[in-house]
């Protein structure tokens, strides 16, 4: 029997199908020591919940710094829209987004418009209420 794997808006995926996790961050230093760690969380992240990387799309130097100009993160909800099946746009913390709450709102958004929603290495996600309780599983 052949499974067709669906667009997930929310954290539960279609038994057997794996989610596939793209990590995005920006870093705007030469000195990379906390870029590697904040990559390291969200590679552990994943790996405890069992999803595939899909890629980690970094922006750095001047175009982490602005709102305006970011070719990576355009990458990156490009490659989600294409994606097939059940995905998340991880990051260590919603200010590697942007830590203008406006703009990260707009940067999420982006995310969801793209089939997707964004996810913290901490735990944190912006998916709809109603997919989050769908993957809450009852006490054994």
């Amino acid at each position: 029997m052949e499974q067709t794997a669906t667009r997930s808006h929310g954290s539960g995926a279609a038994p057997g199908v794996r989610r596939r996790v793209y990590v995005y961050d920006r870093h705007a230093t030469v000195l990379t020591t906390v870029l590697d760690i904040r990559i390291g969380r969200c590679r552990a992240y994943a790996q405890s919940h069992g999803w595939d990387l899909a890629g980690i799309w970094l922006d750095l130097g001047d175009n982490a710094l602005t709102n305006d100009r970011r070719p990576q993160f355009d990458a990156m909800c490009r490659a989600l829209e294409n994606d097939t099946g059940p995905t998340v746009c991880l990051v260590d913390g919603f200010d590697r987004l942007t830590r203008d709450v406006e703009q990260r709102n707009a940067m999420q958004f982006r995310v969801a418009q793209a089939g997707s929603h964004c996810e913290t290495a901490g735990g944190e996600s912006d998916a709809p209420a109603e997919s989050r309780r769908r993957s809450l599983r009852a006490p054994h």
